[in-house]
């Protein structure tokens, strides 16, 4: 592991971050936070033009009571969003990976993460200033999160959060099973394999964001994973969408919204991933920074399923 961990920071070297003490290279976190056994302190930040940011930085973290805890207690990463600086393109391509990965749109955002990339909890600029408060919150979040990792037998963790439908169908199977009618000749979803069910619409600009990286998961877990898009839309348009926007996954038009109904949708985009037992192992918003849809998330469903096979 200190060989991988060496490698990778030759390979990709530490650029200058606005906090001393602080890494910018992901994969080396990880490395090193799976050789220590100390979760990860990711701090989403934009460090020059975010007030509460710049509040954060000089009330809690540069002091030496946080210092101290932060030796003890985690490997502390910068995923910085700077306005008046440039940083190296491979740091600038790796935030914005991190911050479409794990839902983050609002500064300061603090998650808490093992060496895998699963969130144990998470934070911000808090309404009690000063170090003491901040690092007990950051111990409650890490030793709960790791409970709840524990308890999960190896599904993602069921996260207390608020959805944009009414029905919570997680750790339950749908009532519905009819989506309604493929309209661009792809192939339906096969029993035995994970199926990933997005809620979507042609006018929905986030829905339009999420669409790569779910083509993405398409290829790459193709031998697991099937994927569907589901809109309320009538076939016609969603035809002309994906004549200029073509994907590899099958996509529905449901005029009679039945998925819609079951679960009493309030807003788009929405996902379920459901094992192939039948049962919602995830659903919310995918961009949700308290429960983001993360690659990591995916892999844990699809490994905890062929173990259950």
């Amino acid at each position: 592991m200190i060989s991988l961990l060496a490698a990778t920071i030759l390979f990709f070297p530490e650029p200058v971050v606005s906090i001393p003490g602080w890494s910018a290279n992901w994969e080396a976190a990880k490395a090193q936070s799976l050789q220590t056994g100390k979760p990860i302190l990711a701090n989403f930040t934009g460090s020059d033009w975010c007030p509460y940011c710049i509040r954060l930085e000089e009330e809690v973290f540069t002091t030496e009571e946080f210092k101290s805890w932060a030796k003890e207690k985690v490997i502390l990463l910068e995923v910085d969003f700077p306005q008046g600086k440039k940083l190296p393109e491979k740091i600038t391509k790796q935030n914005e990976q991190l911050a479409r990965e794990y839902g983050v749109s609002a500064f300061p955002s603090i998650l808490f993460l093992d060496g895998n990339g699963d969130v144990l909890g998470n934070s911000g600029y808090l309404r009690d200033p000063g170090p003491k408060v901040w690092t007990q919150h950051a111990d409650q979040q890490i030793t709960l999160g790791k409970i709840d990792l524990k308890s999960s037998n190896g599904w993602p963790k069921i996260v207390a959060k608020q959805l944009s439908a009414e029905n919570d169908v997680r750790g339950k199977k749908l009532q519905t099973t009819d989506f309604g009618k493929i309209v661009n000749g792809k192939a339906a979803p096969k029993k035995g394999r994970v199926l990933i069910v997005d809620l979507w619409a042609t006018w929905c600009g986030p829905c339009v964001q999420e669409m790569p990286k779910l083509e993405a998961w398409a290829k790459k877990y193709s031998n697991y994973v099937d994927i569907i898009g589901v809109s309320e839309e009538d076939a016609a348009t969603i035809k002309e969408f994906a004549a200029k926007r073509p994907v590899s996954y099958p996509l529905y038009s449901d005029t009679d919204a039945k998925i819609y109904k079951e679960l009493m949708v309030g807003g788009i985009p929405f996902v379920l991933v459901i094992s192939p037992d039948g049962i919602v192992r995830y659903e919310g918003s995918p961009n949700d920074p308290s429960d983001p849809l993360t690659e990591r998330v995916l892999q844990k469903i699809i490994t905890a399923s062929k173990l259950r096979k």
